[in-house]
């Protein structure tokens, strides 16, 4: 097949999606046969015994086990780095696996403007008064938070005929095609919103790739456009929609139906509040959306720098403690709360975290621009009906597949290239309406 797309890269069919369709496969083609035969079966071994040793390490808090494959990993990255190549930094290349066309100079750009806004609303949250989430720690039973589960799914719009919903120690999203995609959750019977908000999530993934264009399956035009675009559908849903005040004065009195004892003293504002509640935690997934990107700009900066070679392997717990400290003030107690939490590095992942981030950014500039598409939209919300934001998100986002960049394709859809302004306007409103009291509830 390379070959024949090689040859045809340059031919102009009069057609822009056969177009793009060939120049995008060609590039991913071209990053394939890149490798050679002996480097990718060395790096596969390699991954498959370093997740077996991350897997020990953590369970034993043993930093000391990981390490040597974690240094075999950063040396077969830079390898690959080198094999991909790249134009001035070689994470650039382990980043456009993940997020087409993001270097690290734009990472750091994106980072560098974000971090003194998190950390001004960081400050902002610790002077007022925390939030009582207590009652999200009850009794939950679990064939009653499944139950709720299935029913806010088909709510959400989830094709329930081409897709279905089970359990797993870790929420995650499958898609075999756009005619079957399955999403999972976890049930924690002490935390109802654990699962609540992990169905939201992978329901925001399972859309879009329901919504993936069927007759270009196979091809660029029907495949997600990248990791962060991705993600930006999971976290529009779970935090932009699924976290909102207007979404709970729809959703919590059918919550409150499935557990009647459990919130009985609790209304929809006390419930938006608790799930909104912003508190430094030392797990990247069990932090809130503002600190959890504190998360994510440690693991690029660490990333970065044993690319670079500034930091060595030996080193990485250290330099951690030294960021978790930094960023959010938490003091690490073990290696597996700390550098062994994410299995990422023991699959050779390196340059896959920003992607989260990258796609909390781009959910809320789409949101921003949804509404002003869909000026009732809270109200739609607040009453059930998410067809219209779905619709507009196929039309904008999902049927243009991965024709177009990532940046590309937030032009496409707001007019302009990413821009973290829309979040931090995002989190100030929300942080607003959680802690300020003088904020009218009504």
């Amino acid at each position: 097949l390379y070959p024949l797309v090689k040859e045809l890269v340059d031919y102009d069919f009069g057609d822009e999606i056969k177009n793009r369709n060939v120049k995008r496969l060609y590039e991913k083609l071209s990053k394939t046969v890149t490798l050679p035969q002996e480097f990718v079966e060395h790096f596969s071994f390699l991954t498959s015994e370093a997740f077996c040793a991350w897997q020990r390490a953590k369970i034993n808090n043993d930093f000391e086990t990981f390490r040597p494959y974690m240094e075999k990993i950063v040396e077969a990255v830079k390898k690959k780095a080198e094999y991909f190549g790249y134009e001035d930094h070689p994470y650039d290349a382990l980043l456009d696996a993940f997020e087409p066309k993001l270097t690290t100079k734009r990472a750091s750009q994106i980072f560098e403007q974000i971090k003194p806004h998190l950390k001004r609303l960081l400050d902002k949250v610790n002077s007022f008064e925390q939030v009582d989430d207590s009652f999200l720690y009850k009794y939950y039973p679990r064939d009653k938070q499944l139950l709720f589960s299935n029913h806010l799914i088909k709510n959400l719009n989830f094709d329930t005929e081409h897709g279905r919903l089970d359990e797993s120690m870790h929420p995650f999203t499958s898609g075999l095609a756009p005619e079957d995609v399955r999403i999972t959750t976890r049930i924690d019977e002490t935390d109802v919103a654990m699962n609540i908000t992990s169905v939201i999530h992978e329901v925001g993934h399972a859309l879009y790739e329901q919504g993936l264009n069927p007759d270009e399956y196979g091809m660029p035009a029907g495949d997600s456009a990248s990791f962060g675009i991705h993600e930006s559908q999971s976290r529009l849903w779970e935090n932009n929609v699924g976290r909102s005040k207007e979404f709970w004065k729809f959703y919590f009195p059918i919550l409150q139906s499935y557990f009647p004892e459990e919130l009985k003293d609790i209304n929809y504002i006390q419930f938006f509040k608790a799930l909104n509640k912003v508190q430094p935690n030392l797990i990247r997934i069990a932090s809130d959306e503002l600190t959890y990107h504190f998360h994510i700009i440690l693991r690029f900066e660490l990333e970065k720098a044993l690319i670079e070679g500034s930091l060595k392997v030996k080193d990485l717990p250290e330099a951690w403690n030294t960021k978790i400290k930094e960023y959010l003030g938490l003091e690490v107690p073990s290696f597996a709360k700390g550098v062994l939490q994410d299995v990422h590095w023991s699959h050779g992942y390196l340059g896959y975290f920003p992607s989260y981030s990258i796609g909390s950014f781009y959910a809320a500039q789409f949101m921003h621009y949804a509404k002003q598409s869909i000026p009732n939209l809270n109200e739609l919300t607040a009453s059930g009906d998410f067809m219209p934001l779905l619709n507009w998100l196929k039309e904008n986002i999902f049927l243009k597949g991965a024709l177009y960049y990532p940046e590309e394709l937030c032009v496409k859809v707001c007019g302009e290239p990413l821009n973290i302004d829309y979040f931090v306007d995002y989190m100030e409103e929300k942080i607003t309406q959680v802690y300020d009291t003088v904020y009218n509830e009504a």
